[in-house]
C-alpha cells in the first residue's frame, strides 16, 4: 500500500462530503441518470436514517383483549 494512501483517502472523502453538502453530487448523479429528476420528491421507504414508523412501533406486541 502507498505511504500516502491514508491522506489520499481522507482528501477524497472530504471532497465527496463537500460535493454532497453543496448539492453538486446530487446534480451530477441526476445528469448522469443515476437519480431520475422526476423521482426527486419521492420518499425512500427503506431509509434507515428516516424510518417511516417510529422505532417503538417496530417492537410493539399485539395482545388479544377479552
Amino acid at each position: 500500500m502507498s505511504p500516502h494512501a491514508e491522506a489520499l483517502l481522507k482528501a477524497l472523502n472530504r471532497g465527496i462530503r463537500q460535493l454532497r453538502q453543496s448539492g453538486e453530487l446530487r446534480a451530477i448523479l441526476e445528469d448522469a441518470g443515476f437519480y431520475p429528476k422526476r423521482t426527486r420528491g419521492w420518499q425512500v421507504v427503506n431509509n434507515p436514517k428516516r424510518p417511516l414508523l417510529k422505532p417503538s412501533l417496530y417492537n410493539c406486541k399485539l395482545t388479544a383483549q377479552h
